[in-house]
């Protein structure tokens, strides 16, 4: 949800969102180690805005855990709203945290 982007029907004009995934003890911001795949619009949750994406995990040869978010952007790339688990934005009163984002493990 975005206030005055999100309320209409239809994705919001220019905005891009992603799904990615990157190592356990990082964050995505700024961290090359991180994956990002487009999502698509999904459709309207009452003034919500909901869009959907997959990926492939990495080949790994010992079980290993991973971090994963969406991330959205109104500007083209330039800035990024990153979610977690506790749906976090930047909404008022809203705080994000690394330590909130989902966590996968990727067994061999």
């Amino acid at each position: 949800f975005e206030t005055g982007a999100t309320e209409a029907p239809g994705a919001p004009s220019q905005w891009i969102a992603e799904v990615g995934y990157g190592p356990a003890a990082s964050g995505p911001t700024g961290n090359a180690n991180w994956r990002f795949f487009a999502m698509s619009y999904n459709g309207q949750v009452s003034t919500s805005d909901s869009f959907m994406g997959s990926f492939t995990t990495p080949t790994v040869a010992i079980s290993t855990d991973y971090r994963y978010t969406c991330r959205f952007s109104s500007d083209g790339g330039v800035h990024w709203t990153y979610a977690d688990i506790n749906g976090a934005g930047s909404g008022s009163g809203l705080y994000w945290s690394s330590a909130d984002l989902g966590l996968m493990t990727v067994t061999p």
